[in-house]
């Protein structure tokens, strides 16, 4: 049992992310790239069975006030305090109105932000960068309005 706890643990975000990218003062950095934000915002949404956890560890590489976005939870789950990031409940495993809210539109939260993608003529976004953080498992909480996952 000790073997398959330390794996667990070993496996989990709070201790993979921190030792896969860090903060440079004005970006992220991990092996093979380095993002350069500036001025500019982390947006996210997670979603998944570990949505919190990968969540929480993103948020505690970046500095304070850099990360904005939102978490998908199961109905009834404790919400996690998490600076920046707000929360939408969906069901698991059968989806319900909040999942597909959660998945098949996802734009519409970013918006609300007030920072959906902005394209300039390249149709690249400069100013932020949107990450999304997905766990397996994720079918029954986050659906497109179509079914497919992909929104």
């Amino acid at each position: 049992m000790d073997i398959f706890q330390n794996a667990v643990e070993e496996s989990s975000p709070g201790r993979l992310l921190p030792s896969r990218i860090r903060w440079t003062g004005k970006g992220l950095r991990g092996e093979g790239f380095h993002l350069d934000l500036g001025a500019g915002r982390t947006l996210v949404l997670s979603y998944g069975k570990a949505s919190a956890s990968m969540a929480r560890a993103l948020a505690a590489v970046l500095p304070p006030g850099k990360i904005d976005g939102f978490i998908v939870l199961p109905r009834g789950e404790r919400q996690p305090r998490i600076p920046g990031l707000r929360f939408l409940a969906a069901s698991h495993p059968v989806p319900d109105a909040g999942s597909f809210l959660g998945g098949g539109d996802t734009f519409r939260p970013f918006t609300a932000l007030g920072d959906a993608v902005v394209t300039g003529r390249t149709g690249a976004n400069l100013r932020d960068l949107y990450i999304l953080l997905e766990s397996p498992g994720t079918a029954g909480r986050v659906r497109g309005a179509s079914g497919d996952p992909r929104g």
